[in-house]
């Protein structure tokens, strides 16, 4: 077995393990201090942030305001609404479209299962305005002297 007094082996290791712990210690206080630092400044956040998100916060100080997924509620207008539809009129002309044939296969097609109407306005574009400028003289009679 090895005296610690033989080549000093075991005292330099040991002093090297005495450094080490030293800048563990030192290191890990630091550290320490961080975390501390860290701790409280995220405590201070949660504070402000408690000011927007509570239940008692109105809506306009709110900073992040919730999505309506489903607003309650039906929508449109209420049972009973008079519709403002436009009224259309007898058209001027009527169309009727229709094919014996599959445009795609080209199969005869059999009676048709519903019918329906389209009816399309046709809005004709504004007519040119005639603007007319007249030039007015004014004139005035001499009188005659006897």
């Amino acid at each position: 077995m090895d005296s610690p007094n033989d080549d000093g082996t075991h005292e330099n290791y040991i002093l090297d393990l005495e450094r080490r712990i030293e800048l563990l210690l030192t290191e890990n206080s630091e550290l320490k201090a961080k975390l501390s630092a860290i701790y409280t400044e995220n405590q201070e956040l949660k504070k402000r942030l408690m000011l927007y998100e509570n239940p008692h916060t109105p809506p306009s100080r709110q900073m992040i305001k919730p999505k309506i997924v489903n607003p309650p509620g039906k929508r449109g207008a209420p049972m009973g609404h008079k519709g403002a539809t436009k009224v259309l009129g007898e058209p001027d002309e009527i169309i009727h479209v229709s094919t014996e044939k599959c445009p795609e296969c080209h199969h005869i097609l059999g009676s048709p299962i519903r019918a329906e109407k389209k009816t399309i306005l046709d809005i004709p574009p504004p007519q040119k305005i005639k603007v007319t400028e007249y030039d007015v003289e004014h004139l005035q009679m001499q009188q005659l002297r006897i």
